[in-house]
């Protein structure tokens, strides 16, 4: 009887490890680079769920057995490309194994993450360990995962950088000046891009979806760049071009809560937020191109401050020849807004005095500029920038010297030339002249002003 028992139970093991055999599965395959299609080895592949894995070997072929039969994702990467996600594999049960494997995966090249090349600090490229200031650097990935809608919010994240408002001051080195300039000096590419009246940072100038990375370097930049540059620098670094042509497509939304006081309730309908980015970049056979395209939409969650902007941006790069560059941009921004400077009491904290409630401010902005380089040899090259910045705008909000309104049109031109030389390894040198122009014509807040500066270095 136990002889018989002994027998049944080797029987049904048996069957039970044929069984599991049989249902066991292999996904073998080759990973490429998918510009050069050249094999990749040492690229890691996982399946997603457990902790199965592979590394491709010097033909670039992975085997990963022993699985269930039925579908997997793989998760393959490897430094220097993008990680790939490849969905519906099969493992199949098999008693031979193709030579290259069953699938093709191929990956994305994509550059390594290094120090970044700072441009601000000094007026020329350098690696971050090398700059005698605080420096922080932020990218387009983080303004996009942030969905950001205009550069301060982004810098609003930095250490050291703060806001009141639309002011911004770095490591507390101004406090709220509203209209009478900033002691921040902003850059496009490098240039200034200041107003010509008032002096002040206009945040919603500068399309989130143009910006390559931005560089803000935290202390007193007078030396370089004027007074304006007393509490710190922040430049804006525009995109060129891509290798391969780029569209990009975002929409997004979102809707405010009622307030947390009933009494500061004032509408029953729901506030409402919106934008469109459109962005499309390629190279050509000399050149590149970006254009950039943005409309944003918010109702408010304050009586009376709503606004609707439309921005546009192009860039255009230029080789003209090995030693020769050119760079011209455009942008423009149209902004209509309501009014809100303060609130009507406690009892009704979101919503504006009486007098403002018809208030309404329409500006259009635009900017040109363009940037030109040569190279005399491998140690010696010039730089040729200039712009202009103009702004206009006009309100319907009374004061003592105009019933109807205000009303100001100011331009900002800037043109920069500068050589930088290399006289030794470890030895630098960079001069340049900078000269800037400002005009003001206003009917009654500014009056018509005009005014220049020059400067070398």
């Amino acid at each position: 009887m136990i002889y018989r028992l002994l027998l049944f139970c080797s029987l049904f093991l048996a069957l039970g490890s044929l069984c599991i055999a049989q249902e066991k599965g292999v996904i073998t395959g080759t990973v490429r680079n998918s510009e050069t299609k050249e094999i990749i080895t040492g690229a890691n592949i996982r399946v997603e769920g457990t902790l199965l894995g592979s590394v491709s070997n010097i033909y670039g072929v992975f085997l990963i057995n022993n699985l269930p039969v039925k579908t997997y994702t793989l998760i393959v990467s490897m430094l220097g490309f993008e990680t790939k996600k490849v969905e519906n594999i099969e493992a199949s049960s098999r008693d031979t194994i193709l030579l290259g494997g069953d699938i093709t995966i191929e990956l994305e090249p994509m550059p390594v993450q290094t120090q970044p090349v700072i441009v601000t600090a000094s007026k020329r490229e350098q690696n971050i360990e090398e700059i005698p200031a605080s420096v922080s650097v932020i990218d387009s990935r983080l303004l996009t995962s942030r969905n950001s809608v205009a550069v301060d919010d982004a810098l609003r994240y930095v250490s050291g950088v703060n806001f009141i408002q639309s002011q911004v001051n770095i490591r507390g080195s101004t406090g709220y000046s509203k209209g009478v300039g900033t002691r921040v000096l902003i850059l496009v590419d490098g240039l200034p891009m200041l107003s010509g009246d008032t002096g002040e940072i206009i945040w919603e100038s500068f399309p989130v979806s143009q910006i390559e990375r931005v560089e803000i370097v935290k202390g007193a930049g007078s030396a370089l760049f004027g007074s304006n540059a007393l509490g710190g620098v922040i430049n804006l670094i525009t995109k060129s071009g891509s290798v391969t042509p780029e569209t990009h497509l975002q929409v997004y939304g979102g809707v405010y809560e009622s307030p947390y006081y009933d009494e500061w309730k004032w509408t029953d309908e729901s506030r409402f937020l919106n934008g469109i980015r459109a962005s499309h970049q390629q190279q050509f056979l000399n050149g590149s191109l970006f254009l950039a395209f943005n409309r944003t939409e918010d109702d408010g969650y304050q009586k009376n401050n709503h606004w609707t902007r439309w921005n546009g941006w192009a860039k255009l790069d230029a080789l003209l020849s090995t030693d020769e560059t050119l760079t011209m941009a455009v942008g423009i921004l149209d902004q209509r807004r309501g009014n809100f400077l303060y609130w009507k009491d406690l009892q009704h904290a979101l919503e504006p005095t009486d007098d403002q409630l018809a208030q309404k401010i329409e500006s259009l902005r635009w900017t040109v500029s363009m940037m030109y380089k040569t190279i005399f040899s491998s140690q010696t090259f010039l730089t040729f920038k200039t712009s202009l910045f103009r702004t206009r705008w006009e309100d319907n909000i009374p004061h003592p010297y105009d019933a109807d309104g205000e009303r100001s049109e100011a331009d900002n031109k800037n043109g920069e030339i500068q050589i930088v030389h290399q006289v030794s390894e470890n030895n630098i040198v960079t001069g340049g002249l900078y000269g800037n122009i400002n005009t003001v014509d206003s009917d009654s807040i500014f009056g018509k002003h005009s005014g220049r500066s020059v400067a070398a270095y």
